[in-house]
């Protein structure tokens, strides 16, 4: 199933304020007010999407996980063919640019 291209930026856009918040915040003292100030949206769409912040937590590192693992698999087929410099190399330059990396990256 496709999901609603809407739903999907609003998402997306939760989950970058969330991580933001985290780069300078206590994961504690995050509220779903900040959240929604950053994403430039309201509580009422925060929570058509999640149960609170700790779901929020939950998807968002399942996310980084799953990208991480699809990275790794890839990796690892190549390293069978024996050209380990490549691999690593692309490996390392992927998981930098993977959508999970890039959002831990510095947006100042």
């Amino acid at each position: 199933m496709v999901e609603d291209l809407r739903k999907f930026k609003t998402k997306r856009n939760l989950e970058q304020a969330f991580i933001k918040l985290l780069k300078t915040k206590d994961f504690a003292k995050i509220t779903i007010g900040d959240i929604c100030k950053v994403a430039f949206t309201s509580r009422s769409t925060f929570y058509l999407h999640y149960l609170d912040k700790f779901d929020l937590l939950e998807k968002v590192f399942n996310k980084q996980v799953e990208d991480f693992e699809l990275i790794v698999k890839k990796r690892l087929k190549s390293l069978m063919t024996l050209n380990w410099k490549m691999s690593i190399e692309q490996f390392y330059a992927e998981l930098i640019v993977s959508n999970g990396c890039k959002m831990l990256e510095n947006t100042d």
